[in-house]
């Protein structure tokens, strides 16, 4: 840090001194994190997406199919009405609830689960206007993301990746995408897009994770995985696609379309990786029991959030680090 400062002092050309502060300083702040457990979305069943629109709102997606705008500070929410069909498809038992919500660059649109899980709703920010429903897959939408502010790519359980085109002022009723693909044998679990490389990246049930070029949506690179038991997750930025499984977290590396190693999930058992976010040399893991966890990907090590003393002599005992946080009182599947 002291380095980055006071070359910054005398030149302009310090990138490579303010990268090395920002990866020092991501390594660094799992350790002050703390936990405050917000009662908002009380009376909901399990929420299974969640997007931060600013400092202090957060968008809530529900197993109960309720889209929840909710103020951390006030730890109060509302719902947000969701576009539905004339003549819906299924009845509301049969709803699997809301499991993505995506931001596009601008801020300006949001896209998340409709009234019906087989479609998509697209809002205008900040009133929630809704200004289309895509509606063409034939079963759960599991993954959304923007591609470019107006193209948004959705994967489903029917194993189809479709793009869409997303304009103010087109037809509230979009049935028709840019183009509809189906090269997955199952159900696709989540997608994600890395505008550095242009690559957009799919994860499926089949035990494949697919490498696309958007522009022409063809697959490039198709990865068959080692774990393909509770395939949920992905994360992904160049060179670097990391995908959970129901106990590992596998690392494929983009230039050479290979699995380059496998981490154990500190979530044992059935419960599993279920979320994932990757930023710098940093991954954030959530796993099916609650815990949170930071794998620091140059060592291949959790990151120990705060070391462990012994009670009678007060010194560091390492066999006994805290790994991850967990989370307050809940029901976990």
């Amino acid at each position: 840090m002291l380095q980055y400062l006071k070359k910054r002092e005398v030149s302009n050309n310090c990138e490579k001194e303010k990268r090395t502060c920002q990866e020092i300083t991501l390594h660094k702040i799992p350790g002050f994190f703390r936990e405050q457990e917000l009662h908002g979305a009380k009376g909901h069943d399990k929420v299974f997406a969640a997007a931060w629109l600013d400092n202090v709102n957060v968008l809530l997606g529900t197993k109960n199919n309720k889209l929840l705008l909710l103020d951390s500070l006030t730890d109060r929410s509302c719902e947000i009405s969701l576009p539905c069909r004339s003549q819906p498809r299924i009845s509301r038992e049969e709803s699997c609830g809301i499991h993505s919500i995506a931001m596009n660059i601008s801020k300006r649109f949001i896209a998340s689960g409709a009234d019906d899980p087989n479609d998509v709703a697209v809002f205008r920010l900040p009133a929630f206007t809704p200004i289309q429903l895509l509606k063409k897959h034939n079963d759960w939408i599991f993954a959304a993301t923007w591609l470019t502010d107006s193209v948004l790519v959705t994967g489903s359980r029917d194993s189809t990746v479709k793009l869409w085109s997303v304009k103010a002022g087109l037809p509230f009723t979009n049935e028709h995408p840019l183009a509809d693909c189906r090269v997955h044998t199952d159900k696709v679990r989540d997608l994600k897009y890395c505008m550095n490389s242009e690559r957009l990246a799919t994860l499926s049930q089949d035990g494949t994770c697919k490498i696309w070029d958007p522009h022409s949506m063809e697959v490039v690179t198709s990865v068959s995985l080692h774990y393909k038991r509770e395939l949920v997750c992905l994360a992904m930025e160049y060179p670097i696609i990391a995908v959970g499984s129901q106990k590992y977290i596998s690392f494929i590396d983009m230039r050479c379309g290979h699995v380059s190693r496998h981490v154990e999930s500190l979530d044992d058992g059935w419960a599993g990786v279920r979320s994932l976010s990757l930023r710098g040399l940093t991954i954030t893991c959530g796993g099916g029991k609650g815990r949170l966890s930071f794998l620091d990907l140059r060592t291949g090590n959790y990151i120990v959030l705060s070391p462990a003393k012994n009670a009678n002599t007060g010194i560091l005992d390492s066999a006994k680090d805290r790994f991850y946080f967990e989370t307050g009182k809940g029901f976990f599947l």
